[in-house]
């Protein structure tokens, strides 16, 4: 029940651990309270019990103006349409007038603009939560409050995640009996961390389809190494009834050993379709491992994964000639010589199933440039219809025109080049 802002301060709560005061900032259950709630009166009321968890979380005092940051933040990340942050009135009858009022509380605060029309916010089937600095207080808040709603998507990116949030990410997911995509990129996740959500949760869940433990270019990837992946692996080989079908992987700190444990698994998987292990220092041995089990995936990432051409074309010229899936391949910022570049490219144009396929960053050049449309042009069989070869050494004139005969002579519909190029 909402306080009025004249009312007696009631003591604050103390939090006691093992007999002795916790190193955390006390919540004031005091005079604030009502302004607190006027603030997320709009919205669905657990967001004041989110942002009092990620006050515990972040060790900080709460105070007005966080709570409308965070509103703010919220608001900013979910579906629209959605109602302007809540303003906090003075009160005329307050006991104490604005001069004496004390620095965050409701009497010290006036509305800027009048306040609008109240609008309902409902959360729909996908939200989001990114960088808000959640750690494991914030997400058992959410798996209590979020318990049995319809929730297909949840975006927990870029936050404060770490091994001791572990328990209360594996009961989010089972708190949500409709949840089919997960992101938990840039968090601070460790082995331990994803073995405890794989073990206690990913080995029975029905549901989940999607899992991203990173994305591309992380300033702070989760460190889920060989380890944390061989776990989960594991759990998803286990559960005979999963849906999981897309796993991203980039920038978690996995190396060449990870493409072993990828291929054994992908031996016998017949589920998973969409793998990304890019931005991973897996070297041409890692991937050289990896490929010749990727031919029933539909969609491939192998980017920035420090290898190169010579050592890995004739495992990925296999891959191309025998798949009858992939759909979408990235092997971008890895080094492709020419001529291995050219067998790659000849290895292209037999490969029907491929639409999309990004080799930005390569160290092409003309004579790249050259082998890759004589394959397209040539083909009787590919369908590809993305092509980016952004980032390369093609600006000269006889590498135009063949780019110039990729695009009149192909299926292609878009293709990417540095706008400096031509």
């Amino acid at each position: 029940q909402a306080l009025d802002s004249s009312s007696a301060a009631m003591a604050p709560l103390a939090i006691v651990e093992d007999g002795r005061e916790a190193e955390r900032p006390q919540v004031p259950y005091s005079l604030e309270v009502a302004s607190y709630a006027e603030i997320f009166q709009d919205a669905e009321p657990y967001l004041l019990d989110l942002f009092a968890a990620t006050c515990w979380d972040t060790a900080e005092q709460p105070t007005l103006e966080t709570a409308m940051q965070f509103w703010e933040h919220v608001r900013a990340q979910n579906p629209s349409p959605l109602p302007p942050p809540g303003t906090v009135a003075s009160r005329p009858d307050s006991a104490e007038g604005a001069a004496g009022a004390r620095p965050g509380t409701a009497t010290s605060l006036r509305p800027s603009t009048p306040r609008r029309p109240p609008k309902p916010w409902s959360s729909e089937d996908r939200l989001s939560f990114r960088s808000l600095r959640f750690g494991a207080a914030a997400a058992s808040c959410l798996a209590l409050q979020l318990k049995g709603r319809n929730v297909t998507r949840i975006d927990l990116g870029n936050n404060q995640l770490g091994d001791n949030a572990a328990a209360a990410i594996a009961s989010l997911i089972h708190a949500l009996p409709k949840l089919k995509s997960l992101l938990l990129a840039g968090n601070i996740l460790g082995p331990a961390g994803v073995k405890e959500i794989a073990t206690s949760e990913l080995e029975s869940n029905e549901t989940l389809e999607h899992l991203a433990l990173g994305e591309p270019k992380r300033q702070r990837p989760n460190y889920v190494t060989t380890e944390g992946l061989q776990a989960l692996l594991l759990s998803l080989a286990r559960n005979a009834r999963r849906k999981m079908a897309s796993l991203e992987l980039s920038c978690t700190a996995l190396r060449a050993d990870a493409g072993k444990a990828l291929a054994d698994f992908l031996e016998t998987d017949s589920v998973l379709t969409s793998l990304d292990v890019s931005g991973n220092c897996f070297t041409s041995e890692g991937i050289s491992t990896l490929l010749p089990a990727c031919a029933k995936l539909k969609r491939l990432d192998i980017a920035e994964t420090s290898c190169r051409g010579e050592l890995i074309h004739a495992k990925l010229c296999d891959l191309l000639q025998k798949t009858e899936a992939l759909a979408e391949l990235s092997i971008a910022y890895n080094l492709l010589e020419p001529r291995p570049l050219r067998r790659i490219a000849r290895a292209l144009s037999s490969c029907a199933p491929l639409l999309t396929l990004n080799m930005a960053g390569t160290g092409m050049e003309t004579e790249g440039v050259i082998a890759l449309a004589d394959g397209l042009v040539n083909s009787q069989v590919s369908n590809l219809r993305d092509l980016d070869i952004s980032e390369n050494n093609i600006s000269e004139t006889e590498a135009a025109v063949h780019v110039a005969k990729i695009i009149a002579q192909t299926k292609l519909q878009s293709l990417r080049l540095n706008p400096k190029d031509f």
